[in-house]
């Protein structure tokens, strides 16, 4: 497949998650505030939504069969890419980095961990940036 068609495809995908969010947002937190939902348990709370979603599929593929009828496999991906971006979004909200260039991107280790204790988020974060010209990393 030729980039272009393949890009092609992708916004289409993309266009149809970013329908679905909207939709699903208003059942879930209505238009005041399409994240209050997720402010509840924060990114933690969208990992563990992801990684439902991976399981399902995991399971899914393992089983051969799918039990609810009403989501296809299709149906879970596309809300992995809605889950994705609304982390992105999220992160990029409490000022860990800018959502639509990354600037600034947080850099999550087993070890070392800065708290980060505003309201809505559950994990520990560390920010770090990192210099282009001598790849030196400095703490935010």
């Amino acid at each position: 497949m030729k980039i272009e068609k393949r890009n092609e495809l992708m916004l289409k995908i993309f266009n149809e998650a970013l329908r679905i969010a909207d939709a699903k947002g208003k059942d879930y937190s209505g238009e005041e505030d399409s994240l209050a939902n997720l402010r509840v348990f924060g990114f933690k709370g969208i990992i563990i939504r992801l990684f439902d979603k991976l399981y399902r599929l995991k399971n899914i593929e393992e089983s051969g069969s799918i039990a609810v009828k009403n989501e296809s496999v299709r149906d879970t991906l596309i809300d992995t890419i809605v889950y994705s971006a609304l982390a992105i979004i999220l992160l990029g909200e409490h000022g860990l980095f800018d959502p639509l260039s990354g600037s600034g991107s947080p850099v999550l280790h087993d070890n070392d961990w800065q708290e980060f204790d505003n309201p809505g988020f559950t994990g520990k974060i560390k920010v770090v940036e990192t210099d282009d010209e001598d790849e030196e990393k400095k703490e935010k």
